[in-house]
């Protein structure tokens, strides 16, 4: 007994002494022992509800890696550092960062620069490198350089750093990404008044708070870095734009090649919207082939970033089993992914609720709508449309048992008076009026459907249900009357004379090969040697009283959040800023793949 006693005082004489030691060494881990250290900083400096604002905004779109709810704290002083994160998934910064980036008169800038310290630091929590001792040696970087998603002339650098400098990058290369997506200006960090942000942030603490260059890269090397790095994204930016054209033109496949590339370099709220619309709109054309009744029963809102029209559902309710699309939960997960990135990012809401209702998740359609965007804007049709449809289908809900269509119907009406033009809205007060039997009301709302969209797959319903055939003078299948400075088809010795004096840029993207001609406001696109899309600018001034006179209607209108439109007709499609015309795109007629509705 007396040894077992011993043995068991021996054992905690072992322990205590350990546990108190690893206590020692890691409470610096945790936000408590610096809050405990140094002290928060005052709350009533206006600045620290601004930063944590940005705080919000930046972490919105950056990784979500660690094992922890990145949180930001403010402190008095850190001792010899001003901004640094903790295992915890603590972001710190003190009063000196704030009144360093807040020195300039101008406040966007000092928000530029503080969004960037943020999104650093929330970098390294993503990468798990984090602030340690100046007495512990520091753990190599949890990032390796992949280099295939970094030009040459970024790798020629990289292959030269050492691993300190190499986490440091890392943190750079995220948070200029990571800042950009949250709306903040990168430019600001490379050039601001003759010199980079790492300069000035030196100059401001002078040289007792410089890194050593062992473990951070000089500041004109750090800004050289993140300039090629911003020129590599910029570059790419030609990949979102053939995506969105490629798109409007219903080429939905090519065009996710294209924006699923573009997205491993800047996966941007926008950029998971569309490619969450494209798999929604496959899912719609999976769903057409099996059940079009089904697939075009409403017309629910979209944004492709701009704005796009939406689909319907069946009148009848069959088996929808037999209909379902996986595409639809793919869209439903890249556009959570874009809620996720900006809060405040309507579109993605928008189309987000239509995939929801798409699936038959009314309620929580409802809800995305009600709670994320009429709760700060009860005044979106879109975002009406598609609330008053999912208040609809509630009503056949078991657990609601609830007629909603007196509701829906006067939601829809109070759009269509606010909106006059808003084609959705009527078509699908028309098509819950028709299903009640309301004949004589849907019938009116039908032909006002037809009158402001006479062409597309969903005029094609309502000519069926209202039984009213439209003029088919209204749009026109003609070319667009200037001439087309490329010649569409395979690039034989005519189309490499045309573009002989255009830049040349070659992109391949698993089994897509695209050839990107330009020539000042001259675009033409190729893909595999054919070419399929010639844009170029208006000669002509043209407004859109003479456009439709010339044209006719167009077969769909997309619309920007900016007010600009994209035009689709039947053989070219329009880009049209303040009601004039400033751009035309050409393409074959079998390239639309809208051209059959």
């Amino acid at each position: 007994m007396i040894m077992k006693k011993f043995l068991f005082i021996l054992l905690i004489a072992f322990i205590l002494p350990t546990q108190h030691v690893m206590g020692a060494r890691n409470e610096t881990d945790h936000a408590s022992w610096w809050i405990k250290t140094y002290g928060m900083y005052d709350t009533n400096d206006e600045r620290v509800a601004r930063v944590h604002g940005i705080f919000n905004k930046v972490n919105a779109a950056a990784d979500k890696q660690s094992n922890h709810f990145p949180k930001l704290i403010i402190l008095k002083s850190a001792g010899k550092d001003n901004a640094l994160c903790l295992p915890d998934g603590s972001v710190i910064l003190t009063k000196a960062a704030l009144s360093a980036c807040y020195s300039s008169q101008h406040q966007t800038i000092g928000d530029s620069k503080i969004a960037f310290i943020i999104a650093h630091e929330l970098a390294h929590l993503s990468n798990g490198d984090f602030w340690q001792p100046p007495d512990v040696p520091s753990e190599k970087s949890s990032k390796t350089i992949d280099k295939h998603n970094y030009p040459a002339d970024m790798i020629s650098l990289l292959n030269h750093l050492e691993d300190d400098i190499l986490k440091e990058f890392h943190a750079d290369d995220f948070a200029i990404v990571y800042m950009t997506m949250a709306g903040y200006d990168p430019l600001i960090i490379i050039n601001n008044d003759g010199s980079n942000f790492f300069q000035q942030w030196h100059a401001y603490f002078g040289t007792k708070h410089m890194k050593t260059n062992d473990t951070h890269p000089q500041p004109n090397q750090r800004s050289q870095m993140i300039a090629l790095r911003i020129n590599d994204i910029v570059k790419s930016i030609k990949k979102f734009e053939i995506g969105i054209r490629l798109y409007q033109l219903g080429k939905y496949k090519d065009a996710l090649v294209f924006l699923e590339s573009f997205c491993e370099k800047f996966p941007s709220r926008e950029v998971y919207n569309n490619i969450g619309l494209i798999y929604y709109q496959l899912g719609i054309k999976q769903m057409a082939a099996c059940d079009p009744d089904l697939a075009y029963r409403f017309k629910l809102s979209t944004f492709i970033d701009p704005e796009t029209r939406a689909e319907n559902m069946k009148k009848h309710m069959p088996d929808r089993s037999k209909c379902q699309s996986d595409f639809f939960n793919i869209a439903i997960r890249y556009l959570r992914n874009a809620c996720e990135k900006d809060p405040f990012y309507v579109p993605a809401f928008i189309n987000y609720s239509s995939a929801l209702i798409m699936t038959g998740q009314y309620v929580r359609a409802a809800g995305v709508l009600r709670d994320e965007v009429l709760r700060t804007n009860k005044n979106i049709p879109d975002a009406l449309n598609n609330f008053a449809i999912a208040l609809y289908l509630m009503g056949p809900d078991p657990f609601i048992k609830v007629d909603m269509f007196s509701d829906a119907s006067m939601i829809l009406k109070d759009v269509i008076q606010k909106n006059p033009n808003f084609s959705d809205a009527y078509f699908n007060l028309a098509r819950i009026q028709d299903e009640r039997g309301r004949y004589a009301a849907s019938k009116e709302n039908w032909e006002n459907f037809l009158r402001i969209e006479p062409s597309s797959v969903f005029a094609k319903c309502a000519q069926s249900s209202s039984g009213k055939t439209v003029n088919q003078g209204q749009y026109k299948n003609v070319p667009f009357e200037e001439k087309i400075p490329v010649k569409f088809g395979e690039i034989d010795a005519i189309a490499q004379k045309q573009l002989k004096s255009f830049n040349k840029q070659i992109m391949k993207i698993g089994a897509i090969y695209c050839e990107l001609y330009t020539l000042n406001d001259i675009q033409a696109i190729a893909l595999d040697d054919v070419v399929e899309v010639v844009e170029a600018p208006v000669i002509v001034n043209l407004d859109l009283a003479a456009l439709h006179s010339k044209y006719g209607n167009p077969v769909v209108t997309y619309k920007s959040i900016s007010g600009k439109k994209t035009l689709l007709f039947r053989r070219f499609a329009v880009d049209v800023q303040d009601g004039i015309v400033h751009k035309v795109i050409h393409f074959e007629e079998k390239t639309s793949g809208l051209t059959n509705g």
